[in-house]
């Protein structure tokens, strides 16, 4: 049986303009946006300038570039944090925990992963 998510009323915690473009968390469910910073026709112009931030022009690619700067400059978990997640990803899955603490896949994949292979090398000794 398989429950229904509630609905969030997210409450925005959003990063200072430095672009176009704000990365956005939810201080409840830490789901991830991205806001703009102006509006199209004024403000942030990529096309009138070199920097690299200024030439994201999209919210997709905005948000896969702090994607990617946050798995570069990796977060270092507590044990304790990491056995609640890997606990909770094979209870309500893996989908379901990556959303609740904003885990980027492969971190959590990667987890779930190894403590596997230590079940198996103590079933094994």
């Amino acid at each position: 049986m398989q429950t229904e998510e509630k609905e969030c009323k997210h409450h925005w915690r959003i990063e200072s303009p430095s672009g176009p473009w704000s990365l956005g968390i939810c201080v409840k469910c830490n789901k991830r946006d991205a806001f703009r910073n102006s509006v199209e026709e004024g403000g942030w112009n990529p096309k009138q300038s070199n920097s690299k931030e200024k030439q994201i022009q999209t919210k997709e690619n905005f948000l896969l570039s702090k994607e990617y700067n946050q798995i570069i400059n990796t977060t270092k978990y507590e044990i304790k944090f990491i056995n609640t997640a890997v606990t909770e990803a094979l209870t309500l899955g893996r989908s379901t925990v990556r959303k609740k603490y904003g885990l980027p896949e492969s971190t959590l994949r990667r987890w779930v992963n190894r403590y596997k292979e230590q079940l198996k090398e103590k079933k094994a000794s």
